[in-house]
């Protein structure tokens, strides 16, 4: 398990400073999911979610970072998904 914590801001209309704490669960060799909790962006509240692959020197990975804003975006905006490639050297 890999604890983290960190914090994004963006220079937007109406977004907050985003303060988050995820926890990352290896599931096998090559497997690996997160959930995470965090405060501000476009939602006061956000859940996240994300699950990975790696394959050879490559991550990828799928998710999001406000999942109950997908689920119920007119009650908690600021939904979103990503797709992260990732490289190691």
């Amino acid at each position: 398990m890999i604890l983290s914590a960190g914090v994004n801001t963006r220079f937007l209309a109406n977004y907050y400073a985003y303060g988050y704490v995820k926890t990352t669960f290896l599931l096998s060799h090559d497997w690996a999911t997160s959930a995470s909790a965090g405060a501000g962006g476009y939602s006061l509240f956000n859940l996240g979610w994300d699950i990975g692959k790696k394959w050879k020197d490559l991550d990828f990975l799928i998710g999001t970072n406000n999942l109950i804003g997908c689920i119920v975006p007119m009650y908690y905006p600021g939904s979103s998904f990503y797709f992260r490639i990732a490289a190691h050297f």
